[in-house]
């Protein structure tokens, strides 16, 4: 049983296998003593987590959260440990060495003092990949390639450049273009661009119209190392949209946390009981889900001050507005940016005469 306590010493060496009192494993089967009056110790030592200095921004520490997480990599950093001694005890004698080498390189947060040669049948590829390789892995396994085109790409000094394999597969195509994430990209990029319909809409120049009526210009083709191999589809317009729902997923879920005020509240505002003002992010995220529409993609509208925008919810009937700064109605779109109830107009008629604002919104 591992042990999970933080104050606890590194007692995974009793419980590590013996494998001849090899080095690699000295972090492992040397005590690491935590001193108990001071909680930040434990992120001091050999674990690889940030510091958490007192500072006049940052008075308050949460200490239990701290020491859970710390008790967390301990627990990992043992199991790590206990892995590596298992693969070390079943290695033969005389390739030890060069798979502590390979372990090395791999974790070098667990054995940064640890260094030597690593002996691989690629010695110009990246130390990364030979290590890889001295612990099982093929090279289509370690690259992602076709047998041909890893051994083609792990014999030249294309992975010790820095040069990942979808950046190698563009180059032997004769692409230029920002690096790929992965492979699967990289081959739909060259397909893409093998077929004349499908290049015309990848390099074709696009105007996109942001929420505040400014335009924006660019191509697919300059944005294709966003995408991921879950975003491809046969077409162009299909895979940039299913990248934008994936980006934007990600960064609703990064506003839905943000509950700090992302500007004052405009001088003209009245509360009105059917109204209320959205002045958060996490508030725009959830209005965005429960109306079923891009009301979340304002929040930067609204932190400049470009933007007002007010909820109003009327005998279970709701609607979201749009207001410019200055109290001018831009829009007003009830659930899925349908036209709004009867009664939701009504209520903003209102809110702009208890404001003082002019008494019709555009339409």
């Amino acid at each position: 049983m591992l042990t999970s306590s933080p104050f606890e010493l590194a007692s995974c060496s009793s419980k590590l296998p013996s494998v001849h009192g090899h080095p690699a494993l000295s972090y492992a089967t040397r005590s690491i003593p935590i001193r108990q009056s001071d909680p930040i110790a434990p992120l001091n030592g050999y674990l690889p987590l940030p510091t958490f200095p007192k500072t006049e921004d940052m008075p308050m520490i949460d200490y239990p959260t701290i020491l859970r997480q710390v008790a967390l990599e301990r627990t990992q950093y043992a199991r790590r440990l206990e892995e590596h001694a298992r693969l070390l005890e079943r290695t033969p004698e005389s390739k030890r060495d060069n798979v502590a080498h390979a372990l090395a390189v791999l974790h070098p947060a667990y054995y940064s003092w640890w260094k030597g040669p690593i002996e691989s049948v690629y010695p110009t590829a990246a130390p990364k990949y030979q290590a890889r390789l001295i612990l099982g892995m093929t090279p289509r396994q370690i690259t992602g390639l076709h047998a041909a085109e890893a051994h083609q790409y792990l014999s030249g000094k294309w992975s010790r450049n820095g040069c990942s394999p979808a950046s190698w597969l563009c180059v032997e195509a004769g692409i230029d273009c920002d690096s790929p994430r992965d492979v699967s990209s990289a081959r739909w990029l060259i397909a893409v661009l093998s077929d004349p319909p499908r290049r015309e809409a990848l390099c074709r120049e696009r105007i996109e119209r942001l929420p505040n009526g400014t335009e924006i210009r660019g191509r697919y083709f300059d944005r294709t190392d966003e995408l991921t191999a879950r975003d491809l589809r046969p077409s162009v317009e299909a895979t940039f949209r299913a990248a934008a729902e994936r980006l934007w997923k990600r960064t609703e879920r990064i506003l839905a946390k943000d509950h700090l005020d992302l500007c004052a509240v405009p001088n003209w505002w009245r509360p009105l009981h059917c109204a209320r003002l959205l002045l958060r992010a996490a508030e725009l995220v959830v209005e965005g889900r429960e109306m079923r529409h891009c009301v979340a993609q304002y929040s930067s509208l609204v932190k400049r001050g470009d933007c007002v925008i007010v909820a109003l919810n009327v005998r279970g009937h709701r609607s979201t507005a749009e207001l410019t700064r200055k109290g001018i109605v831009v829009q007003h779109k009830a659930r899925d940016n349908q036209p709004p109830h009867l009664l939701c107009n009504k209520a903003l008629l209102v809110l702009l005469r208890r404001c003082g604002l002019e008494e019709f919104p555009r339409p």
